[in-house]
């Protein structure tokens, strides 16, 4: 007796006892309670008789050998008919009635009937993934990247295909392989655009290890003032000048300058003001951070950047 004629009574009505389960049970349980289930609707599933024939027969398939287009299309009908009865008593399972045993035996043959039809597919069809994987070689991603890609677009066209269109699968999952892998090339050329270097992490390391700042502000001041004068702060006298007067560095004054009073001491703009602090500024930053190396190495845009 097949699994579309097997009566609940014949499984049994009791409620579910947890401790009745396997521990692998109890994960298949949990994967399918867990993930979306969704079919492809045929007119085939209306009709019992037509469906006891397709679900006895079986299809024996192995890695690597190609299916017939009678055993690809048993395969898909089996497979989406067990998950329509999935999408229907998964619906049952995560409502509010408590679970029956009857039930979740029925639930897990059809989820194993499911994984066992969807694997020999796949397994028939891993050959595409490779001659696709193979012939997109050159400059891109490496070729375990592109098989895996492959073989990610090989279970979602698997879950997609309609066998009732007629065309075989391999025409399908051809075209949504291709596609898949072109876009994984594009990823790849617009993260190397971005990121012309391979990842060093011999460069992750410090060479020149940075000292320990100073929590004493009068510190802090004086060092300001220190870096204010030196050349490798790379400043000009004017951009000295309004940092000191904006920030009260050197002077008798107990709060800093506004914008508009600084440029009011220099007869200039606000907005020219404050664009000269913060090229300044960031003079300033990239002579702490690297003062072995002389101002006139970094490029303007880089300075302000920081």
């Amino acid at each position: 007796m097949s699994m579309a004629t097997c009566s609940v009574a014949e499984r049994g009505e009791g409620i579910l006892d947890p401790h009745s389960l396997s521990i692998g049970q109890l994960g298949d349980l949990k994967a399918l309670l867990e993930s979306s289930i969704e079919y492809v609707p045929n007119t085939h599933f209306q009709c019992p008789e037509t469906m006891e024939e397709i679900l006895t027969q079986k299809v024996v398939g192995s890695l690597g050998s190609i299916l017939k287009a009678g055993e690809e299309r048993t395969l898909f009908l089996q497979m989406n008919f067990a998950r329509f009865h999935l999408h229907r008593l998964r619906t049952a399972l995560l409502g509010p009635a408590p679970w029956r045993s009857g039930d979740i035996a029925e639930c897990l043959e059809w989820y194993h009937l499911y994984l066992d039809t969807r694997n020999t597919i796949v397994s028939g069809n891993l050959g595409l993934v490779l001659s696709l994987a193979k012939r997109m070689s050159g400059s891109g991603p490496e070729y375990s990247d592109r098989v895996s890609e492959g073989n990610l677009a090989l279970l979602r066209a698997v879950h997609r295909f309609d066998c009732s269109f007629g065309f075989r699968f391999s025409t399908y999952a051809h075209r949504v392989i291709l596609l898949s892998l072109i876009q994984l090339a594009h990823r790849w050329h617009r993260h190397h655009r971005m990121f012309p270097f391979p990842w060093d992490p011999a460069m992750e390391s410090d060479i020149h290890p940075r000292p320990e700042k100073d929590s004493n502000p009068h510190a802090q001041i004086h060092d300001i003032l220190a870096l204010l004068n030196h050349p490798s702060g790379g400043l000009s006298k004017l951009e000295i000048r309004m940092i000191e007067a904006r920030y009260c560095l050197g002077s008798s004054r107990s709060k800093p300058m506004t914008l508009k009073q600084v440029g009011d001491q220099f007869g200039l703009s606000v907005g020219r003001i404050r664009r000269t602090l913060n090229q300044a500024l960031a003079k300033l930053r990239t002579a702490a951070l690297y003062p072995e190396i002389p101002p006139s190495f970094f490029p303007e845009e880089a300075c302000r950047l920081g």
